[in-house]
């Protein structure tokens, strides 16, 4: 099972099947948090001082999760289905639920 767990986290280009450096890693989570700051500064003017933090702030799972399930679940559903491309309504909602029962 750590062996499956390995493979489906192993970070490659999805257009050559190289294996991604730790440098390409760093340089796509950073993208990808600068991506999310701007939808937050344009999008949802509750979460300014979220979209103004810097990017340690940012990816702390304990800043950003409430941040987040504060979002109506329609908004949230934009963000992150729509605005980020993070998956499914429905995959989105099963993690909604998910988060909700354990706080």
């Amino acid at each position: 099972m750590d062996l499956l767990h390995f493979y489906l986290a192993f970070p490659i280009d999805d257009h050559t099947g190289e294996p991604l450096s730790d440098a390409e890693v760093t340089a796509r989570h950073y993208t990808r948090l600068v991506q999310l700051q701007r939808l937050l500064f344009r999008h949802h003017p509750g979460l300014r001082d979220l979209a103004l933090a810097n990017c340690g702030t940012l990816q702390r799972r304990d800043v950003l999760k409430p941040a987040l399930l504060a979002l109506p679940a329609e908004e949230l559903r934009t963000l992150a289905v729509k605005q980020l491309r993070c998956g499914s309504a429905q995959k989105l909602a099963m993690w909604a639920a998910a988060s909700a029962a354990t706080m």
